[in-house]
């Protein structure tokens, strides 16, 4: 891997506590969410610390002059996408098993537009009342 891909800071343990702390909240949440109400704040902390983390290394890239937006997209792509269809091919073999076949329809929808990264445009029209609940669209945080 290029060293531009590389974070050329050690890790944080702090850093890494917040982020610790703002899954296991998430986690705790969708476990039962009258344990910690407020337990979603948790993806937000997250985000917020990931921002921090980008923002800080395309800072220092751009002070040493070695900043390019191919590279920062590239790096972020090789990232990102391997789990990203790691992640919906194994929804996908465990939907094809439980879901029915009008279900799979609703799913197949739904794994188009997560494929082509427009998935909150997609699950944005779910307020149908005869819509699938949130439990039946298991792309939905994609």
């Amino acid at each position: 891997m290029n060293s531009v891909y590389k974070l050329d800071n050690p890790l944080r343990g702090d850093i890494q506590g917040l982020r610790a702390l703002a899954v296991i909240a998430v986690i705790v949440f969708h476990i039962n969410k009258n344990w910690l109400p407020g337990g979603y704040i948790g993806v937000d902390v997250f985000f917020v610390i990931s921002g921090f983390i980008i923002s800080s290394i395309i800072l220092r890239k751009k002070q040493n002059g070695i900043f390019s937006f191919q590279d920062f997209y590239i790096g972020r792509i090789r990232r990102i996408v391997p789990a990203y269809l790691f992640f919906i091919a194994t929804v996908s073999l465990c939907v094809s098993v439980l879901f029915t076949s009008s279900d799979f329809e609703f799913y197949k929808k739904s794994l188009i537009s997560a494929l082509c990264f427009v998935s909150n445009s997609y699950f944005a029209n779910f307020g149908d009342y005869f819509a699938p609940s949130a439990y039946e669209l298991p792309l939905s945080h994609t």
